[in-house]
């Protein structure tokens, strides 16, 4: 079995229809057009999405991702 980096696994699962489910900090500030300090302090101020621990690794799953947009959308409206 050949090894592959973490960018040929995320195309070989795009290529294959398989959606991302989880992301980790520094992708989901990509994602979201801000910086891993402003992710840091909007978790410490307890505004930041929910994450999981996942062995090693810190996660933030897609409905994580969905529930902090509505909050901040509920947020921006009031």
């Amino acid at each position: 079995m050949s090894t592959q980096n973490k960018s040929e696994n995320n195309a070989a699962m795009l290529a294959a229809g398989i959606e991302r489910k989880s992301w980790s900090r520094t992708e989901f500030c990509a994602r979201h057009g801000i910086s891993l300090g402003l992710l840091k302090k909007l978790r410490d101020e307890g505004r930041g999405p929910h994450e999981v621990q996942l062995f090693d690794r810190i996660i933030i799953t897609d409905d994580a991702e969905v529930e902090w947009l509505a909050a901040n959308a509920k947020l921006e409206t009031t």
